[in-house]
């Protein structure tokens, strides 16, 4: 028997928020992350963007190279692209609500944060 589709999406989407919170985390903390994500992080502490908002893009323009390279095969993109929004909508979220810096980490640019308040 098949489980109800709502059970399903629920817990996927419990699940990307517990992702998306243990990410922010590693990363306000200087515990780093999965190689994927660093790109983003990186992107976003070198242009001082969020780091969600950088997360969509990069993921979005990741399927959008991906479709290209695919173009021959039928495939169901508009889900990927959703899953994205919904991803990077946690991490907007959760990157706004733990300022936490912690000093003497160096961040992606190199510049030392040790005159930075806790």
């Amino acid at each position: 028997m098949k489980k109800p589709i709502f059970y399903r999406v629920l817990f996927y989407a419990i699940g990307l928020l517990v992702l998306a919170r243990g990410l922010t985390l590693n990363t306000k903390t200087g515990l780093g992350g999965s190689p994927i994500i660093s790109v983003a992080y990186s992107v976003a502490t070198i242009f001082d963007h969020n780091f969600g908002n950088m997360t969509l893009a990069l993921y979005s323009l990741f399927v959008v190279i991906e479709l290209i390279l695919h173009i021959i095969r039928d495939r169901r993109y508009t889900i990927r692209i959703r899953r994205i929004i919904l991803f990077s909508g946690y991490l907007a979220i959760f990157h706004g609500f733990m300022p936490i810096k912690i000093p003497g980490i160096r961040n992606a640019i190199g510049f030392d944060d040790s005159h930075a308040r806790i």
